[in-house]
């Protein structure tokens, strides 16, 4: 099985204004069978508190068999108050 990559952390669609920042993955390579271990700080920037979902995707970087170009692996819900900052990890299993 080859290496997977982690894409990019997608924010759900929100009333509020948030900032995802210092995306971090531990370690940086990943091998099949291994652990990894993603960090990311979210921060609402608006006015109001509310909740987010914060989801983390995966792909092949390539392959020949026919799947989705994303898959959706993990996700967590959050509630921030306005200017909280939170940090969000992930530990996960690559396939």
């Amino acid at each position: 099985m080859r290496a997977a990559r982690i894409s990019h952390l997608v924010t759900a669609l929100a009333t509020r204004d948030l900032n995802y920042s210092n995306l971090k993955r531990i370690p940086e390579k990943i091998h099949a069978g291994s652990r990894v271990n993603v960090y990311v700080d979210v921060k609402n920037i608006g006015e109001y508190e509310g909740d987010e979902v914060v989801r983390l995707y995966m792909h092949k970087r390539a392959s020949s068999a026919s799947r989705p170009v994303k898959k959706l692996k993990v996700f967590k819900r959050i509630t921030l108050k306005p200017g909280e900052m939170k940090t969000v990890s992930f530990r996960l299993g690559v396939e």
